[in-house]
């Protein structure tokens, strides 16, 4: 892992169109990041970027890569996937405003990915001060961001039929931009979708048959 350097040449360039910095300069993204504490980290894909139940101390960033968050299941190291963040996602972004105390999920690098830490407590501070309104305007902001996608998960796994929450899936990536077709596993979809892997395959065989969905090698769209 590579401690940060804050400087034009190095960290801020990266940084500097992600959303939570938006409507700053360089110099005052300098600043910023200094008075959060801000740590720069690289991570190879599969590391532990975040452990949950760890004192929430942290709110992280990410610059680049995709990232995993995945929370406990109700037996011992069983864990379902939550999450994707991608460039520009944010975790934690509530820490400051609700007090949270420990971290509630575990974060992994599914690609070799680049995180910017922030120190929750000089969050809240900036906070209680009234300091640097704009970056608290897109703190606000990622945090609604969150919640979004957290009502949006909830709507995901009230569909009752399976095939239902592909296209739903499906549908919203088309919307949000991201890469279509997707690349994906069965498990890994299963895990998202919250469905038996063995329930997804026949789920998806039958999208395909209506024409629904294709797949072509590992990657799978909207018809």
């Amino acid at each position: 892992m590579v401690q940060m350097k804050v400087c034009k040449e190095n960290i801020l360039p990266k940084v500097a169109n992600l959303p939570l910095f938006a409507g700053y300069t360089y110099d005052e993204i300098k600043g910023i990041l200094e008075d959060v504490q801000g740590k720069f980290r690289q991570f190879d894909a599969g590391e532990v970027i975040l452990h949950e139940c760890l004192p929430a101390v942290l709110m992280v960033v990410v610059v680049s890569g995709v990232v995993f968050v995945r929370e406990c299941g109700l037996t011992d190291d069983s864990r379902h996937l939550v999450q994707r963040l991608y460039a520009g996602g944010t975790f934690g972004a509530t820490f400051a405003a609700i007090a949270v105390k420990t971290c509630p999920g575990m974060l992994v690098a599914e690609e070799p990915s680049e995180v910017l830490f922030l120190n929750v407590a000089s969050i809240r501070r900036m906070m209680e001060k009234g300091a640097s309104p704009r970056f608290l305007a897109n703190l606000y902001a990622a945090a609604c961001t969150q919640g979004f996608y957290a009502w949006r998960k909830l709507m995901l796994l009230s569909c009752y039929e399976i095939g239902d929450r592909v296209l739903l899936y499906l549908k919203w990536r088309k919307e949000d931009g991201l890469p279509s077709p997707v690349k994906f596993r069965y498990g890994e979809l299963a895990e998202y979708l919250g469905v038996n892997r063995t329930a997804l395959y026949r789920a998806i065989a039958k999208l395909r048959k209506a024409n629904k969905v294709r797949i072509e090698d590992d990657t799978l769209a909207l018809a």
